[in-house]
């Protein structure tokens, strides 16, 4: 496990722990912040190279050497805030849209309640104990003695592997064809199609688990995949909620702030997105002025037009003379 380690270092770590590592952040955003850097686009690449567990990665540096890593894998677990992962999730879309966010596919932010309830209890031991004897167990397993294959024309560098029952596999058959027509809807925006095409991996790793983990031998379960499809139908309806909130939250609350600075006189007509950005307003900073410019746009409040000067040309903004502030204020809760 590490938390804070640049590229070089962590192939290092992968290269000696095969089975894997564990990124871990009390603060996940600032790894992704980092990420997103200009001058991290290595780091940036050997992070999207350990997502799927088996693709191999070769560094070549003049003071390290060589290292060769013959399957990267990556693990990755944090927290954050709402409204910061909204961010994240705007800016990497659009500055880069290379697959890192879509590779966060354990993605989830349950409610809240607003009911506080204290909570002082000893922790359920059996319960505990029956989860540690399970990671041990499954950490000590040799796979092919538990009903894993292994691709003869691999060598040494083989992934045990694990087909499906026969009536798991029809089930799993039957899911991802509706899970082909739904990333082919030409409604369904690109982002998550995108998030819900790794689906495919993801719920047959899901499988995998249930069935190790509950002592399963052999081709996985159809309890296992079962299991997994509930996952799917969780992970979906939060992954719909947090894209949804990374394209209209920021952009919402922004707009607003536009709009108010238009309508108290600081800001006048043919403003420029770097005109906002250089007030440093609370709320108006980045990626969330172009966030709240852009929906302005996409409902009419604003025209963009290019002027052309003596060097590349300028957008600047237009407010739409119809615009009423007045009705935007009293709609902006409905």
């Amino acid at each position: 496990m590490t938390t804070d380690c640049t590229a070089e270092k962590m192939g290092e770590i992968c290269a000696a722990n095969p089975d894997g590592i564990l990124v871990h952040r009390d603060e996940l955003i600032t790894l992704f912040a980092d990420l997103d850097r200009e001058e991290k686009a290595t780091a940036r690449g050997f992070y999207q190279s350990g997502w799927g567990g088996n693709q191999g990665y070769t560094f070549d540096r003049i003071g390290r050497g060589t290292i060769r890593i013959p399957a990267v894998n990556i693990s990755v677990i944090g927290t954050t805030q709402p409204n910061r992962l909204a961010s994240c999730i705007y800016h990497s879309l659009r500055s880069h849209d290379d697959g890192m966010v879509q590779r966060l596919q354990l993605i989830c932010m349950p409610d809240i309640d607003s009911r506080f309830v204290d909570v002082d209890r000893h922790p359920n031991e059996t319960a505990k104990r029956r989860a540690f004897e399970c990671f041990e167990g499954l950490s000590s397993r040799r796979f092919d003695e538990i009903g894993a294959e292994v691709d003869p024309t691999a060598g040494e560098e083989g992934i045990p592997f694990f087909r499906f029952s026969e009536p798991a596999r029809v089930v799993f058959v039957s899911w991802r064809t509706d899970l082909e027509s739904k990333v082919r809807d030409p409604d369904l925006t690109p982002a998550l199609a995108a998030h819900f095409s790794k689906f495919r991996g993801l719920i047959r790793r899901l499988a995998l688990i249930f069935h190790l983990a509950s002592g399963g031998t052999g081709p996985v379960s159809l309890e296992a995949v079962e299991q997994a499809l509930v996952w799917a139908n969780y992970l979906e309806a939060h992954a719909r909620r947090i894209y949804a909130m990374a394209a209209t939250g920021v952009g919402l609350a922004a707009a607003r702030a536009i709009l108010r600075k238009v309508r108290q006189g600081k800001l006048a007509d043919g403003f420029t997105a770097r005109d906002i950005k250089q007030k440093n307003w609370a709320g108006l900073r980045g990626d969330h002025v172009d966030a709240g410019i852009d929906l302005l746009v996409e409902m009419d409040w604003l025209r963009k037009i290019k002027v052309r000067g003596s060097g590349r040309s300028t957008e600047i903004y237009l407010v739409n003379p119809l615009t009423s502030f007045t009705v935007f204020a009293s709609r902006k809760t409905n």
